[in-house]
């Protein structure tokens, strides 16, 4: 007779493993999204590059006090558009550059700058909600009252009660002259 032995993982271990990969996983969502998007950042640049050999270029001048790099050198912001330089010319406070307008950099930056706004806020609402389950955790523990309901049209305190009571207010002395 054949013998299977099956290792069952207690629920409160498999929890907690699945809770810390999560956690894994959320803390490396950022350095991917900053991979991703530096490599379609240089795909664009080569593509402009490759671009610039092929089409006539823009010139443009501006005074040395109005020009905003990007990339020295390289990449400069102009009129809220990248602009990519083949060359430059300095004379008299004034730079003139050759090059081609980056429509699809401007893109990706513009799409960036309103993502990063968008998430801020859905972030913070995020957090409080995070903040909230975690005191939850905590009442179910000590036998107080959730604080994580479903219920989104009143305001409930970012502090537990229990919580409160854990702190003791320790009075200060006067000061002594």
């Amino acid at each position: 007779m054949l013998h299977l032995s099956i290792t069952i993982y207690p629920v409160k271990v498999a929890t907690k493993k699945i809770t810390s990969l999560f956690f894994i996983l959320s803390g490396f969502t950022p350095l991917l999204f900053v991979l991703f998007f530096n490599i379609r950042q240089q795909s664009i640049r080569h593509q402009m590059k490759e671009k610039m050999e092929q089409t006539p270029l823009h010139t443009i001048t501006l005074r040395d006090g109005d020009i905003i790099w990007v990339k020295n050198g390289k990449e400069i912001f102009v009129q809220g558009k990248m602009f990519d330089i083949k060359s430059m010319e300095h004379k008299n406070g004034m730079t003139t550059f050759h090059g081609l307008y980056d429509e699809e950099e401007t893109l990706l930056k513009k799409n960036l700058m309103a993502g990063l706004e968008k998430n801020q806020s859905l972030q913070n609402q995020l957090l409080a909600q995070l903040i909230q389950c975690w005191q939850n955790i905590y009442a179910d523990l000590t036998g107080g009252i959730p604080l994580c309901s479903g219920k989104s049209d009143h305001m409930i305190s970012l502090i537990a009660p229990d919580l409160q009571k854990q702190f003791k207010i320790i009075p200060t002395p006067p000061p002594q002259a």
